[in-house]
């Protein structure tokens, strides 16, 4: 048994080591060769080989994979095209790399556990036919499309992040992993934070464009001045902000049951700082999802009985909230009523196209990616001949892309993923995950709150972090409950 293990151990370094090594090396030589990529790749690699001989190595990826879902602004991309709506290229990202490794480690744990992996661990199934019927009925939409290579590369990053998705589900199995990886995900919400904030007050960008900060600081006309719009190290200020809306309700969670003090003031400290950063990103549909998410993840809280274990961090956070809105309330009023009338006219104006498509093709949309390609020859209000951007609205995005087929696919797989935090907020006592319930249901409702009036869903980093949030509910409900045992019979989905 214990030589088994040390098999085990041995492969899981030598496979990891070994897949790990390869993409880290091949993604440098294929992207440009500067010092700075070069030395932080060796780094990599090196740290790589740390993190593997230690016995807890899967955790510490698994943390790692979580703080950097949202540096996608770091990616590298191949085959790049200039388009917006999806994706433009072939992405590589960091946690792309560390889930090869990850992979690399499990495909170890199946080969030397003496045939007994299965029935030891049964592979989780929930979750992965809706999640494979949302891509295949994107793929039913290549009937109509006009570009084959935006279709193709969309379809690439979806099929890819099924493989997130799989992993993460059957992976995440115990307490401790979730912690960690709620831990990590609030690490990196005080990250983008703080570099956001440092923006705002230096006035101008850090010059840190190589690690996905934009060029130059983005204004907005709001009451008559222009006003600076910051990202952070994200690719857009509306990114940051839909980033902070769908995440902060983790931080929320943690401020009202964690032990660690440190966690806590960080997570108190996100929260406050997170809502200043957001009012400065002028994003206004992540306000209102921020505002929603906020108030729904108080009534889960209240519902999974854990609202009142820290009542008076939450009054004084609610207080420094309150102040805050109303410090700030003459920028919010102006960006909600004095901003340019254009900005409502076009949306409205990309509405019209889109049910125009939606008219023309219900059934299986204009090809997954292509609204952009298309949109001309569907436009009747002129929108067209000042930009050709996507619809602002990711519900008619993807029902104008791979129509009602795709768009009930995409419907199944996000209730299933809703239902699956119930589940766990029903059927368990376990705080860790309730907090995980809670939480990862309010993103989703934010996802949807925002998408209203946003399609950046579409791509990196938030289109990672849809895909992560989706894999962490499933694995909560299916795994965390099972092997905490306090309710044996939970119902799968």
């Amino acid at each position: 048994m214990e030589r088994a293990a040390t098999s085990e151990n041995l492969a899981s370094v030598l496979v990891g080591t070994l897949i790990g090594t390869f993409f880290l090396v091949l993604v440098p030589s294929l992207a440009e060769s500067k010092p700075l990529f070069l030395i932080g790749f060796a780094g990599a690699i090196i740290a790589l080989l740390v993190i593997l001989m230690s016995e807890k190595r899967k955790e510490i990826l698994l943390g790692l994979l979580s703080f950097s879902v949202s540096l996608a602004a770091m990616d590298k991309w191949f085959l790049k095209h200039p388009h917006q709506g999806g994706a433009v290229g072939i992405q590589v990202s960091l946690p792309d790399l560390i889930l090869v490794v990850l992979y690399g480690i499990w495909l170890a744990e199946i080969l030397f556990s003496d045939r007994t992996y299965f029935k030891k661990r049964r592979v989780v199934l929930q979750g992965v036919a809706p999640a494979l019927a949302f891509i295949l009925a994107s793929t039913f939409s290549i009937i109509n499309a006009k570009d084959f290579t935006l279709f193709g590369l969309e379809l690439i990053q979806m099929s890819k992040m099924f493989l997130w998705f799989f992993y993460l589900i059957n992976n995440i199995k115990t307490e401790r992993q979730l912690k960690i990886i709620v831990g990590a995900l609030v690490a990196s919400i005080a990250f983008h934070i703080l570099f956001a904030l440092l923006e705002k007050f230096a006035g101008t960008t850090l010059g840190l464009s190589e690690i996905g900060e934009i060029n130059k600081i983005l204004l907005e006309p709001v009451g008559g001045k222009m006003l600076a719009r910051i990202g952070g190290i994200m690719p857009h200020p509306i990114i940051l902000g839909s980033f902070l809306a769908l995440t902060l309700p983790f931080a929320l969670g943690v401020l009202l049951t964690w032990k660690n003090k440190l966690i806590i003031w960080l997570s108190g400290a996100s929260i406050i700082a997170g809502l200043i950063a957001l009012v400065f990103t002028l994003a206004r549909g992540a306000m209102i999802g921020w505002v929603v998410g906020f108030l729904l993840m108080l009534f889960l809280a209240k519902r999974g009985n854990f609202l009142g274990k820290r009542a008076k961090y939450l009054i004084i956070s609610s207080l420094i909230l309150l102040l805050i809105g109303l410090l700030f309330s003459p920028i919010l009023y102006q960006r909600f009523f004095a901003s340019r009338p254009s900005n409502v006219t076009a949306r409205y104006a990309l509405n019209k196209v889109a049910l125009n498509i939606i008219k023309a093709h219900p059934l299986v949309g204009i090809g997954l990616n292509n609204f952009s390609v298309v949109i001309t020859n569907y436009d009747t209000t002129g929108i067209s001949l000042i930009f050709t951007d996507p619809v602002h609205n990711l519900f008619l995005l993807i029902l104008s892309e791979t129509g009602i087929i795709g768009f009930l696919a995409f419907g199944w797989f996000v209730s299933v993923s809703i239902k699956a935090g119930l589940n766990v907020i029903s059927q368990t006592n376990n705080t860790s995950a309730i907090v995980v319930g809670a939480a990862g249901i309010t993103s989703l409702v934010v996802y949807m709150v925002v998408g209203q009036a946003s399609w950046e869903f579409r791509v990196s980093p938030l289109t990672q972090i849809f895909w992560f949030l989706c894999a962490l509910l499933i694995a909560t409900s299916v795994n965390i409950i099972a092997n905490t045992k306090e309710n044996p019979r939970a119902r799968n989905l």
